[in-house]
C-alpha cells in the first residue's frame, strides 16, 4: 500500500488520501479565514465608533430671571415655594439639575415683591421663562427675562433716604449689562446694598434692540419713557419727594440728561419733579458728542431704527450729530451748577462689530475706544476746575463690570457715591423748602 501510494504520487501527483484530507484542510482554511475577517470587520466596526466624537451634550447657563406678583405676606417663603415650583414639574426638573439660587426680593409697592433669581439650565432664558409660566402652581408668580421698566433690587427695611435708578446702555440686557461674566456678580444688587446704608436701588430697562428691529423710537422717545416710568413709579410708591442719585451707562446716560430736561419743561418746577428731586449723577462712558462704532450704520441699514443709529454715533469727521449737539447745549443751559456729576471713561480699546462666517454679527472687529475722554467727559454743566472725571483701565462693556467689593474700580465708585448721597440729602431738601416743599411731606417716606 505504501509503495503503490508512492508510486501513484510520482506518477500522478496525487494520493487517493490527497483529495479527502485536502478538502477537510481547505474547509478549515476557509473557517479559520471566515473567523478571522469577521472579527477584523467587527473590531474596524468598534473601533470607528469609538474614534467618533462624543455626542455633544447641550451647553448650560445661568441665567437671570425676574419674579413679580409676589405677595408681600409670602416673601419669606418665596425661594422654598419656586424650587417646589421646579421639583413638581418633570420637565423643569430635567432642565434645571441644581437648586435654584434667589438673589435678591424687594417690595414693588404695599402689596407684592419682585425678585431676581439665578437659574443653571441648557434651556434658553425664554424657554425657562415659559416653562415656569406653565407649571401647576398655587402661586400667580410672573417671570421674565427682559427686565423691561423698573426692578426693584434692593430696598433698605429701616429707612430709605435716596434713590438710586441705574439705566444701563445700547442694546443690553438691562441686568446682564452690569454683571461679572467670571463672578456673575451684579455690583449695584451685590454690593451697593453692603456698603451704602439707607437706598433703594431701582434698576430700568428699555428695548434697543438693533438687528430686525421695526422701532422708530427716538433718543427724545427713549428719555420721555423714562421720566414718565420713573415718575409712575415713585408717585405708585408716594416717594415723589425723594433725592435721586442717577447711574448711566453709555446711552443710559443720554436717556438720562433727556428725561431731566423733559420733566422741567414738561411738569414745571412747582412739582417733585424727578429733575428737581435728583442732584448726583454718575455718568460712565456716555457719549456726550458720539458714539464711535461706524459699522452699526451697517447693521441697521434700511430699518426703522436707522435714524436713532444716526443720532447716536460720529460722523465721518468725528463729528457730532445734530441731535447729541443740541441736547448738550440744553443740558448745559438749563442745568448750569444745579447738578454734581462723576463722570468715569474708558482707557482700554473695545471690539467693534463686524460680520462672521455665518452672516451675524459679532464683537470681534477692529478694536478702538468708543467713547473718547473728551466725549464721556463734556458734560457742560461744571466748571472745569469742578470737573470729576475719573479714567478706567476698562473697556467700553467693562467699565460697569466689577468683579468684587475689592475691585479697585468698585472702590472708587462707592466712595464716590457715599459722598453723593450725603451732597444729594441736603442739596435736595433745601431745593424743597425754597420752593415750600418738603422732603417727606409730598409722600410717606420710608
Amino acid at each position: 500500500m505504501g509503495l503503490s501510494n508512492f508510486l501513484l504520487q510520482q506518477e500522478y501527483g496525487f494520493s487517493p488520501f490527497g483529495s479527502v484530507v485536502g478538502r477537510v484542510i481547505m474547509e478549515i482554511a476557509m473557517k479559520l479565514l471566515m473567523t478571522v475577517v469577521t472579527i477584523a470587520i467587527i473590531a474596524w466596526i468598534l473601533t470607528g465608533r469609538l474614534r467618533q466624537p462624543p455626542k455633544q451634550q447641550p451647553r448650560s447657563e445661568t441665567w437671570t430671571l425676574r419674579v413679580d406678583d409676589i405677595p408681600t405676606n409670602e416673601s419669606r417663603d418665596f425661594h422654598s415655594n419656586l424650587q417646589t415650583i421646579i421639583d413638581r414639574d418633570q420637565k423643569l426638573k430635567d432642565a434645571v439639575p441644581t437648586p435654584v439660587c434667589c438673589n435678591s426680593i424687594t417690595p414693588r409697592d404695599d402689596r407684592s415683591s419682585c425678585a431676581t433669581v439665578s437659574i443653571t439650565s441648557s434651556l434658553s432664558a425664554e424657554e425657562l421663562c415659559t416653562l415656569l409660566e406653565r407649571a401647576p402652581s398655587k402661586h400667580s408668580y410672573t417671570f421674565s427675562c427682559t427686565f423691561d421698566g423698573i426692578t426693584p433690587l434692593y430696598e433698605d427695611p429701616s429707612r430709605v433716604e435716596v434713590d438710586i435708578i441705574v439705566i444701563p446702555g445700547l442694546g443690553c440686557n438691562a441686568i446682564g449689562s452690569w454683571r461679572n461674566s467670571k463672578t456673575n456678580k451684579i455690583w449695584i444688587r451685590d454690593f451697593l446694598p453692603q456698603d451704602l446704608p439707607n437706598i433703594r436701588v431701582l434698576l430700568y430697562g428699555y428695548d434697543t434692540t438693533l438687528p430686525g428691529s421695526h422701532s422708530k423710537q427716538s433718543i427724545a422717545d427713549l428719555g420721555n419713557t423714562l421720566m414718565e416710568t420713573v415718575t409712575a413709579f415713585r408717585s405708585k410708591t408716594q416717594t415723589l419727594s425723594r433725592p435721586i442719585i442717577f447711574i448711566g451707562h453709555s446711552l443710559g446716560g443720554l436717556l438720562i440728561k433727556e428725561a431731566l430736561l423733559l420733566s422741567r419743561k414738561k411738569l414745571g418746577e412747582s412739582k417733585p419733579t424727578i429733575s428737581r428731586a435728583t442732584y448726583g449723577i454718575v455718568f460712565f462712558g456716555v457719549p456726550n458728542h458720539g458714539l464711535r462704532n461706524e459699522q452699526l450704520r451697517t447693521l441697521v441699514d434700511g430699518q426703522p431704527n436707522k435714524a436713532f443709529i444716526n443720532d447716536l454715533l460720529v460722523d465721518d469727521d468725528s463729528e457730532a450729530s445734530g441731535f447729541l449737539k443740541r441736547l448738550a447745549s440744553q443740558f448745559a443751559e438749563s442745568f448750569k451748577g444745579y447738578y454734581r456729576i462723576i463722570t468715569f471713561y474708558e482707557r482700554l480699546l473695545s471690539p467693534t462689530l463686524e460680520r462672521n462666517k455665518t452672516g451675524g454679527w459679532s464683537r470681534t472687529g477692529r478694536r478702538c475706544l468708543m467713547v473718547t475722554e473728551e466725549s464721556a467727559t463734556s458734560t457742560g454743566i461744571v466748571a472745569t476746575a469742578d470737573e470729576d472725571n475719573i479714567p478706567m483701565n476698562a473697556d467700553h462693556s467693562g467699565l460697569v463690570k466689577f468683579s468684587s467689593r475689592n475691585h479697585g474700580g468698585y472702590l472708587v465708585v462707592q466712595e464716590r457715591l457715599r459722598i453723593l448721597i450725603e451732597e444729594t440729602k441736603q442739596q435736595v431738601s433745601q431745593r424743597f423748602a425754597e420752593a415750600g416743599m418738603y422732603v417727606g411731606s409730598l409722600s410717606q417716606e420710608n
